[in-house]
């Protein structure tokens, strides 16, 4: 009340027009009808006092519910000297402690070995997963005062002020707007986002011996995905009679034209992505009575993966018969009472489209005398259409090469048996980008 009593606030009454759209406090706009002989000084007092007992963090309880996770698992195996098979359902459900928000997933997993001879293998996995998400859009960024009261004496949800001054809103009863105060509590229902993801992934493996220690792998993979998202502001939301209220224009004779027409709004994506991966690779592995052993592959990946989505806005939405109604995007209207001057009903709508590729030639290879001295080396040149627009700066490649010796396997050290792992590592890597390439030998 100090910076009242000084004169804090005075600029914020100056302005009856700016006034509509600003919402003082509880306290500041009792004290300013005090000022102005609205209510006496002992009234305006006596409701001041009558907050001091209020308590917002005990509303804002009742937002909130214990949250929880669920989780069902169920996993069958079965196997023979042929074959081997593997069979998973999972469900998890989740609650989260702000009401009305949860997710379910469910996934299935199938695994299956196939030998053929002594040389083929064939492995099949098949994997799918499905997500179902729920919450609610209800208005949550209204400001509130330790005082702010959420729900009245009988447990009832009360409305609070937001966005507009409200007298200015009190004032509007009995125009032939909706109505344009905000329930916090009430609003929790008539907004809600459900969304749902579907993942799938595929991948066949063929693993092949070509003799002792060497072995060509075959791999094809499909993965896809697709999302779907539904948010609906009922027609008594917030979020839609705030709209409507914008663009409402009534004319002298009290008829009534609805620029953005009443009924729901409903914004809706679609998201989609198919991606394919290719591998081949060639292992060697082999060791001579374990004194030399020597690790080599190389191998190349490819993979493309393409996304497409778009998103779009209905107005004027009949829930019931599911119409919808059509709304001009290209002329800007006044809004009502000139609180936001000509504007434009808003748009919300998109298209996208995206490549991504892929493709690595990759080698590397280890070599161990007696598990004391190692060498490593590998060398890889990776390849994607996303790492620069010019062709030469689309191709990345590395190379490394290392060398370690096991001290702890040294005679000359076996009798300190509290050192059992000493090793020494001297790593060398190499990126060459070839951008950077440019830039070293202006340098």
């Amino acid at each position: 009340m100090m910076l009242f009593d000084n004169g804090h606030y005075n600029n914020l009454f100056t302005n009856p027009l700016s006034l509509r759209k600003i919402v003082p406090s509880p306290v500041v706009s009792m004290l300013q009808k005090a000022k102005t002989g609205e209510i006496s000084h002992e009234a305006a007092m006596l409701y001041i006092d009558g907050l001091r007992g209020n308590d917002v963090r005990k509303d804002k309880e009742r937002f909130y519910r214990w949250g929880g996770l669920q989780q069902h698992y169920l996993r069958i195996n079965n196997g023979s000297p042929r074959s081997d098979h593997s069979l998973s359902v999972g469900w998890d459900r989740s609650l989260a402690n702000e009401l009305m928000k949860s997710d379910d997933r469910i996934s299935l997993r199938q695994n299956n070995l196939f030998r053929i001879g002594g040389r083929l293998q064939i492995q099949a996995d098949l994997s799918y997963a499905t997500k179902m998400l729920r919450s609610s859009l209800g208005i949550s960024n209204y400001v509130t005062y330790p005082y702010t009261r959420l729900f009245d004496d009988n447990s009832n949800s009360i409305m609070v002020p937001y966005l507009l001054n409200p007298d200015y809103v009190k004032s509007l009863t009995k125009s032939k707007l909706m109505d344009w105060t905000l329930n916090p509590f009430d609003d929790l229902g008539q907004s809600q986002s459900r969304g749902n993801i579907d993942h799938m992934a595929a991948n066949l493996t063929t693993t092949y011996k070509l003799m002792e220690g060497l072995n060509m792998k075959l791999l094809y993979g499909l993965e896809t995905q697709k999302s779907k998202g539904r948010a609906l502001y009922e027609e008594n939301s917030f979020f839609s009679r705030d709209l409507i209220n914008r663009f409402t224009q009534v004319d002298k004779d009290g008829n009534v034209k609805y620029i953005v027409p009443k009924g729901a709004i409903e914004d809706r994506s679609y998201n989609e992505m198919v991606g394919h991966r290719v591998r081949a690779q060639l292992d060697y592995d082999k060791n001579w009575n374990d004194t030399h052993k020597l690790n080599l592959l190389i191998g190349s990946e490819w993979s493309d993966r393409q996304s497409q989505g778009n998103s779009y806005r209905n107005y004027g939405l009949d829930t019931d018969v599911l119409t919808v109604k059509k709304v001009d995007y290209v002329n800007s209207y006044p809004t009502y009472d000139n609180l936001y001057n000509n504007a434009y009903i808003p748009y919300s709508g998109s298209n996208s489209a995206s490549v991504q590729r892929f493709i690595s030639l990759y080698a590397n290879g280890a070599y161990a005398y007696k598990g004391k001295y190692i060498l490593t080396g590998s060398m890889r040149k990776d390849g994607a259409n996303k790492f620069g627009v010019v062709t030469n700066e689309r191709w990345n490649p590395l190379w490394s090469a290392g060398a370690a010796w096991n001290l702890s396997k040294e005679t000359f050290l076996k009798n300190y048996t509290w050192l059992n792992n000493l090793r020494i590592r001297v790593p060398t890597v190499l990126v060459v980008i070839s951008a950077l390439e440019r830039l070293v030998i202006r340098l």
